[in-house]
């Protein structure tokens, strides 16, 4: 069999028990990979990695198991979708003793490196068993339901990728410190001493709290109940500062629009990580294609139009126009909602 076919398989035989609801989003999308594969080398060795964990033991319902797969599936996504956009990368061979990055884009005038990082919801591997738990209840209860003779049976779970936390921080707040926190935790510096090395971050588990490109602004305009500004999660995580308001949409009129005051730095706007180049993001809109979005410094983005065409041509062919900077300098063609 495929690895799309056992994949598919094994999200059936879970479903039995308890739909992995995080795993059954990226059927599409490994469909896709395996597709490529049989023309990539790369993508190939992804390919026979996922395999072989989609094989273990009650795969579907471990959440180590699941975080392991996602790692790898952000991996070869990225490769895939850098193929599909032209911008062909090289996987790096590990070192021992030496941290490198995962991929190289080599051109005549220009290399490019990227690191992928796929990050894992509130707890990792725990927060995602409590989420299959919310599933297993759900499918004892219709079952339940089903004996007692009920035409139609009806369960409820809950996908809790921020657990607990918007409701103790509000929404926009938890989304931000949360994707802030988990990114300086898979940040190693000494993977991103070349020049032009890029952090890329994989959304497939914990997504923002919207996918289009409004979240790459500071704030956006928003008028459910009343018109109000709404903090962009994205452009937060690159670019926060301790004071800044989080401002976030009430539960009705009358609450407080703003939810909180930043404690934490955002990645780009420390300087422990001025060796990241910029924040590259891979998130999954539901009903639409998967999109990378781009956030750098002013400063660099200025320099590469300046004296970087060939910066500018790879970066363009990944994200079109959907990037900004600090300054929200890209704000004019980011503030139309998508769809």
């Amino acid at each position: 069999m495929s690895l799309y076919n056992d994949f598919c398989a094994a999200l059936n035989e879970a479903r039995q028990t308890a739909a992995n609801g995080y795993l059954q989003l990226l059927a599409p999308y490994i469909a896709g990979i395996e597709d490529a594969s049989s023309a990539d080398a790369t993508l190939a060795d992804y390919c026979q990695s996922m395999a072989t964990l989609v094989k273990r033991q009650d795969f579907m319902l471990r959440g180590e198991l699941v975080s392991e797969f996602a790692q790898v599936f952000g991996e070869a996504h990225f490769a895939l979708l850098c193929y599909e956009r032209g911008i062909p990368i090289t996987k790096i061979q590990e070192q021992k003793n030496k941290k490198t990055p995962d991929f190289l884009h080599s051109s005549p005038r220009q290399s490019l490196y990227f690191e992928v990082k796929t990050l894992s919801v509130v707890s990792g591997g725990r927060g995602i068993n409590d989420d299959l738990l919310s599933a297993l209840d759900a499918q004892i209860d219709i079952e339940r339901q089903l004996k007692a003779n009920k035409r139609v049976a009806i369960g409820v779970s809950e996908m809790q990728p921020y657990a607990e936390k918007p409701h103790r921080e509000g929404t926009i707040s938890a989304v931000i410190s949360t994707l802030i926190e988990k990114a300086r935790q898979n940040i190693k510096n000494d993977q991103y001493v070349n020049p032009n090395t890029f952090l890329v971050l994989n959304l497939c588990l914990i997504p923002p709290s919207i996918t289009d490109k409004r979240t790459l602004r500071p704030a956006y305009c928003d008028d459910y109940m009343f018109p109000k500004a709404i903090s962009g999660d994205l452009w937060m995580l690159a670019f926060a500062q301790p004071g800044m308001l989080v401002h976030g949409c009430p539960d009705f009129e009358g609450k407080p629009c703003v939810e909180s005051v930043m404690q934490k730095l955002g990645i780009l706007a420390d300087e422990e990580f001025k060796n990241i180049q910029g924040l590259l993001a891979v998130v999954y809109p539901l009903g639409g294609k998967p999109q990378i979005y781009g956030l750098f410094r002013e400063s660099d983005y200025t320099d590469w139009t300046d004296s970087n065409a060939n910066m500018m041509d790879a970066l363009g062919k990944l994200i079109g126009n959907a990037w900004n900077d600090d300054v929200d300098s890209n704000g004019w063609q980011l503030a139309e909602r998508e769809g």
